[in-house]
């Protein structure tokens, strides 16, 4: 994990740090991979805790932005640290099922009622359904000239953020044709979905303003290749499949919300939780690479 994180660190950074960054707000924005539903419920494996009776608590097997938000100190409304907890320093505006278009309007109204500053934290990581929603759509001819154009639409929300005066980590995303729901399709269209999601990633990450300084990158990309071409390296024992039976977000670490396989230690040592969606492993790697980006990004 370290080799992976030194690789990621050297993208989209410059200089030295004069002061160590320390958030005062974090914002989340993007579709699944950081979405918090009401409830507690997240886009991956839920887990129970031990008390009597079991009780499913959100805390654990946290997302990647929980996990960078814990990290200094910070939560969110929806998974609250306990119920005495009313201020909420860490904000999530992620939503199920959006697409860049959607983090465009969630970018809109914030900025139209927030001011910012140099110390507020905005992750942004998106795109993934744009890939596939393109990918799925018969009637588009010039998939890859598709989703290269949402990546440089991403690119420029990303670049607002910025330019309004915060901090940006942004989040190139997974290899899809790495993914359960790619594995499903031919080999001709496995090899046009890693065309697809590489060509996002190049657009997203060309237009991103990189001047080291206001903006981080944090690559689910790279991550997503390295730990598939030596997953055992990493404590990984299955990645190629769905640790869930159940869909999401309604999958626990309950066995039968599991396949057999991934019964044993609860989908622990698996990547994907979901046809398209990270394990809780895979989410606590990317958030560990976030937290590292954060602390040593000259911000």
């Amino acid at each position: 994990m370290a080799a992976l994180s030194v690789t990621l660190l050297v993208a989209c950074g410059g200089g030295e740090r004069v002061d160590p960054f320390v958030p005062q707000k974090i914002v989340a924005f993007g579709d699944e991979s950081s979405y918090i539903a009401s409830d507690g419920r997240k886009y991956t494996i839920n887990a129970f805790n031990t008390a009597t009776p079991p009780v499913l608590d959100c805390k654990l097997n946290p997302i990647w932005v929980q996990y960078l938000a814990a990290s200094f100190g910070m939560s969110f409304q929806q998974c609250p640290p306990n119920a005495q907890t009313t201020t909420f320093d860490a904000v999530n505006l992620a939503a199920a099922n959006a697409r860049v278009a959607d983090v465009r309007g969630a970018i809109d109204n914030y900025l139209a009622s927030n001011t910012v500053n140099s110390k507020h934290l905005f992750t942004v990581y998106a795109g993934q359904n744009d890939v596939i929603a393109v990918f799925e759509d018969a009637s588009i001819s010039n998939k890859v000239a598709a989703v290269e154009a949402i990546g440089e639409a991403l690119a420029q929300q990303v670049n607002r953020l910025a330019l309004a005066g915060g901090r940006v980590l942004f989040v190139p995303i997974p290899d899809v044709s790495l993914t359960p729901y790619a594995r499903q399709q031919s080999a001709e269209n496995q090899a046009l979905l890693k065309t697809m999601s590489a060509q996002f990633n190049t657009k997203l990450i060309r237009f991103v303003i990189n001047d080291g300084r206001a903006i981080g990158l944090v690559s689910a990309e790279e991550m997503s290749q390295v730990i598939a071409a030596n997953p055992a390296f990493y404590g990984y024992t299955n990645v190629t499949a769905a640790a869930c039976s159940a869909s999401m977000p309604a999958c626990t670490n309950v066995d039968a919300d599991l396949i057999e396989s991934a019964r044993a230690n609860k989908g622990a040592s698996f990547f994907w939780s979901g046809d398209r969606y990270l394990s809780p492993a895979a989410h606590v790697r990317l958030g560990q690479i976030a937290d590292t980006r954060t602390r040593n990004n000259p911000f």
